[in-house]
């Protein structure tokens, strides 16, 4: 099941990137 492990890869590479996000908005704060 390729495709499901991608998936899963792709939504936490996602969550990683809000949370870099919203750790640079507050650090610009």
């Amino acid at each position: 099941m390729p495709n499901i492990k991608s998936a899963i890869k792709r939504v936490e590479l996602g969550k990683a990137r809000e949370i870099k996000n919203a750790a640079a908005k507050s650090f610009l704060r």
